[in-house]
């Protein structure tokens, strides 16, 4: 199963970042890396790929195809301003809305071209618009972006709400973000969540990315080997680890994000049975 480490631009110490992530990838023995870019409103509430991001993006390009890393790009929803972003007016201005989207993404993926690009996330951390009445409008920004890129497109669904999203069978995966929880019982969680998104997969006929397993804080084998369990019958395409933030950085990146011995261990075992 291909695993890939994440990075979120549009904060600050990205060159931290990115080398941090390399280090791991290293460790990991893949080349796989998942950038997720900020999506914030502009002036009139449209949404946009927000300007840090862009400007990081610019910064971090050179090295991504000078190491050849293959590339998920994932457009992520600022959850610093959700409400300007998905406001009351979006039901009435839909098609605006949708039309301003689809032409941010495609203009910057039609700039990518020159990068091995393995996966576009058209969406990720959208569940306040992802519900069924938006069918239409995401059929069309899918098709749109696949028409633009030699790539797999999806969506990332919030695991808990994966059922909401309308256009399954216009992607090419099930995505898939782990929300964690202070359930006390994680393996029943897992078994009764796995089963949700494996119905997805079986009635869409997809395979199931794990576009954002978040093995934050402690516990991280604990937590890993609840995301994977109940899979063995349905194969995964692809599974990031984690995205890793500026505030996390500027942390004790040890205990928040960086995986441990154990962790890397099973891993191992798990590409490589």
């Amino acid at each position: 199963m291909p695993i890939s480490l994440g990075i979120r631009l549009g904060g600050t110490a990205q060159p931290r970042q990115l080398q941090q992530s390399i280090a791991q990838l290293q460790r990991l023995g893949t080349r796989r890396l998942q950038v997720e870019l900020l999506i914030e409103p502009d002036s009139s509430g449209l949404p946009i790929i927000s300007p840090p991001s862009l400007q990081e993006w610019a910064r971090i390009k050179p090295l991504l195809r000078e190491r050849q890393l293959l590339i998920t790009l994932s457009f992520t929803g600022h959850t610093d301003a959700p409400q300007n972003l998905w406001g009351q007016w979006l039901h009435s201005r839909r098609g605006q809305w949708f039309a301003q989207y689809t032409a941010e993404l495609v203009a910057f993926l039609r700039e990518q071209k020159d990068l091995k690009l393995e996966r576009v996330v058209v969406a990720n951390h959208f569940d306040n618009i992802s519900s069924y009445s938006y069918q239409p409008e995401w059929i069309q920004l899918i098709t749109q972006v696949r028409a633009t890129v030699a790539a797999r497109v999806t969506y990332a669904a919030n695991s808990l709400e994966a059922n909401r999203f309308p256009a399954w069978a216009a992607c090419d995966e099930i995505g898939i973000n782990y929300v964690n929880t202070e359930t006390d019982n994680q393996k029943v969680l897992a078994q009764e969540r796995n089963a949700q998104i494996r119905s997805l997969a079986e009635k869409y006929q997809k395979p199931v990315y794990l576009a954002q397993a978040n093995l934050i804080g402690p516990n991280k084998l604990s937590k890993l080997k609840n995301r994977l369990r109940f899979y063995k019958d349905q194969p995964l395409s692809g599974l990031c680890l984690n995205h890793i933030q500026p505030h996390t950085v500027l942390q004790d990146t040890t205990r928040l994000w960086q995986l441990d011995d154990a962790t890397l261990q099973y891993l191992h075992h798990y590409m490589h049975p």
